[in-house]
């Protein structure tokens, strides 16, 4: 189903999602930095979600201008959002936190539990938790799938679309319920296995979504192979930065 949306209105969408990744990104790092605690933006996962942010915000504000109705864009812009949102809720969470415990390290930090935070702190946090799934296999098959025109190969491959959504959707939610701002598990749980049922399906959540990510490299090679032009040019700088 499509939104009712002008080119216009998806343009001035684009930008500002575009906008919102790389500010917000920009501004949490910072704020790392500021506190000076190097082991909390690296450890946390603030640097690397951090370029990621920024990196696909970028894209976004290069890309949503000529292409405002492409699939392919709008997987990035939202990759993007939710990359920054990881971020900023982790810095936030951060900040908080060192103003109550000033000298905290990472290493205990990450044996607390949300529940032992502030509830400004734990909200911020849950971002964490749940953000990092959209972020990362959003690009990786929505992104793939679609690109370059913005549709499938054909419709035979709608149902890779489907599935990818679900997966994504699968491991967030379950990831959402794992690490609320009321858990009592520690922070360390959203970089190991969860147990429980949580656990099982931010699991599946991970390993459908990393199916999904092959079968969409597969439609990206049969797509190279019906491609011509600039099209077969466009899936080149893919497949080259897949490797590198």
């Amino acid at each position: 189903m499509r939104l009712p949306f002008s080119d216009e209105t998806r343009r001035r969408i684009g930008i500002a999602f575009g906008a919102y990744s790389i500010g917000l990104s920009v501004a949490a790092i910072g704020s790392f930095v500021i506190v000076g605690d190097w082991a909390f933006l690296v450890e946390i996962g603030g640097l690397a979600f951090g370029v990621m942010g920024v990196g696909f915000g970028l894209l976004t504000l290069v890309m949503i201008r000529p292409q405002p109705r492409n699939g392919a864009v709008w997987a990035i812009a939202w990759a993007g959002v939710f990359a920054a949102s990881y971020v900023a809720g982790a810095a936030v969470a951060v900040r908080f936190t060192l103003d109550v415990s000033p000298g905290l390290t990472y290493e205990v930090f990450r044996e607390l539990s949300p529940a032992e935070l502030s509830l400004a702190a734990a909200l911020a946090l849950h971002f964490r938790f749940w953000a990092l799934y959209p972020a990362i296999w959003l690009p990786l098959t929505l992104g793939l799938l679609l690109f370059p025109d913005g549709h499938a190969p054909s419709r035979r491959w709608n149902w890779v679309g489907w599935w990818s959504v679900l997966a994504i959707a699968t491991g967030a939610i379950a990831a959402a319920i794992s690490g609320n701002p009321w858990s009592t598990m520690p922070i360390r749980s959203a970089e190991t296995t969860v147990s429980g049922t949580a656990g099982a399906f931010m699991t599946a959540g991970f390993l459908l979504a990393a199916l999904s990510e092959i079968v969409s490299v597969v439609s990206l090679l049969v797509r190279y192979r019906r491609s011509s032009g600039i099209a077969r040019n466009q899936i080149r700088w893919i497949e080259f930065g897949g490797v590198v």
